[in-house]
């Protein structure tokens, strides 16, 4: 099982580079893009198929042009579905969010015009809200244009002039709220403003920030996505280098809903992504697999040949998006010292996910081996994590732990040391030393005072014998 699960993440690495390679560019030869809708696990399989050439998408395949292999072992049973550019009862359903800016809308507004009548999309932008509170300072708010019919007319029109508002989409450092904006894209599908015709359904997510401000929980969004079929394609636009938490909140969503992950320098190359995109939701053949191909939570791989090109794909059909693991802080420890966390347990996931590490050290089970090594995790395992303290007093330090791409932090304070001594009291002249003589001598005299009248007390009482 565990050669069985490093395959999986291995393959999983491959399939997400291949990807980001198709989608920042156009296939020279005969390709296939192969993605797998498969949760969740009591409905069929849904793996879609585009299948390019010099020329562009192959058209006018039938089933018999397709091999499916299932862990390697010859599949049969699927049925197989034309794409919405050859089939005119289908229509592509999209929904936008753009945490970018004004000109990445504008490529969006490319994206609209050239879609099909009959087609819908949803946009779904950011405008900054009043701080409710000292811990939302100058956060983004998700704004919303509904899904509308793409018609050639007014509709196309209502979707652009939206896209056109300044307003709405500014270049930003300011956190902006992505769960929450996601949760509003997803029940564009849930609770349509009107009944959506048969085809693709996808949000596709084009942002460079991470998340602290939402309502929502990556566990729970992904959830809602995949018990609704509506598969994420993210775009992260900014270098891979940049920032971890982010790549793994765009590569998780994508990769735990059946969408596609891509990575592009700066907003000018999201042009190209998008016409990517437009291709794969027009142009993909699906292949239904019955849900008794698979029932259990163990990883599998599914392999698609066409036009003498094959593709694989690693999936499962459980949980693996984990609950967000909860480190306890740890405060006033020593400047320098080794700091280990206490141990969590992993829960919210079926099966088994990758972890990693930035700026620290993991060990699964928490024992006296710890690892910066990217690895695997089973749902119930134990971890905890170490780091060196700051050589600074009062002083923090992180370690960010990711799991199943949901990312975590440990932190600790280094103690603030001693306070620094008071100044010491200036004596002798001025007005201050001689006030403070006077209050000396006036302490003496009252101390006098009080054993003379003792002394006189004792006197009477031995010549008078009361």
């Amino acid at each position: 099982m565990t050669q069985i699960i490093r395959l999986f993440i291995e393959l999983r690495s491959l399939a997400l580079l291949a990807v980001a390679s198709t989608l920042t560019a156009a296939p020279a030869r005969a390709d296939i893009d192969l993605r797998v809708e498969s949760r969740p696990n009591t409905g069929a399989i849904e793996a879609y198929v585009r299948v390019t050439d010099g020329s562009g998408s192959v058209t006018g395949l039938t089933r018999g042009d397709f091999a499916v292999k299932l862990d390697a072992a010859p599949l049969d049973t699927f049925t197989l579905s034309l794409p919405p550019d050859q089939d005119p009862a289908q229509k592509v359903s999209v929904v936008f969010v753009n945490a970018i800016d004004s000109f990445v809308a504008s490529q969006i507004v490319n994206f609209v015009n050239q879609m099909a009548v009959g087609d819908y999309a949803a946009i779904i932008g950011f405008v900054p809200m009043i701080s409710e509170s000292s811990l939302r300072p100058f956060a983004r708010r998700p704004v919303v244009q509904p899904l509308t019919q793409i018609d050639a007319g007014v509709g196309t029109d209502t979707l652009v002039d939206f896209l056109s508002l300044p307003g709405h989409f500014y270049s930003s450092p300011n956190p902006t709220m992505v769960f929450d904006a996601m949760n509003r894209a997803v029940n564009q599908f849930v609770a349509p403003p009107v009944a959506l015709p048969n085809g693709p359904k996808a949000i596709i997510l084009i942002g460079s920030h991470r998340d602290n401000y939402s309502t929502q929980t990556q566990s729970d969004l992904v959830a809602l996505a995949n018990d609704n079929s509506i598969a994420v394609f993210t775009v992260r636009v900014a270098n891979t280098a940049e920032n971890a938490v982010v790549n793994a909140l765009m590569e998780s969503l994508a990769e735990d809903t059946g969408g596609s992950y891509s990575i592009v320098p700066d907003a000018a190359q999201v042009a190209g992504t998008l016409a990517t995109l437009a291709g794969i939701l027009n142009d993909s053949y699906r292949l239904m697999i019955p849900q008794t191909a698979v029932t259990d939570c163990y990883p599998h791989v599914l392999e698609v040949t066409s036009q003498a090109q094959s593709e694989s794909i690693p999936f499962t059909r459980c949980d693996t998006t984990p609950d967000e693991l909860q480190f306890t802080s740890r405060d006033n420890v020593g400047t320098g010292t080794i700091v280990v966390s206490d141990a969590v347990t992993v829960t919210g996931i079926d099966g088994p996910v990758a972890i990693s590490v930035h700026d620290g050290e993991y060990s699964i089970g928490c024992s006296r081996t710890f690892t910066v090594t990217p690895g695997f995790i089973f749902p119930g395992d134990k971890v905890c994590v170490r780091h060196t303290a700051s050589v600074a007093s009062g002083d923090s330090t992180s370690t960010l732990l990711i799991v199943g791409g949901v990312p975590s932090w440990f932190w600790s304070t280094t103690s603030a040391g001693l306070p620094p001594r008071p100044p010491k009291r200036a004596s002798g002249g001025g007005a201050a030393g001689l006030i403070e003589l006077l209050f000396l001598l006036g302490v003496l005299l009252s101390r006098r005072q009080r054993r003379f009248q003792s002394r006189k007390r004792c006197q009477v009482y031995f010549s008078t014998g009361k």
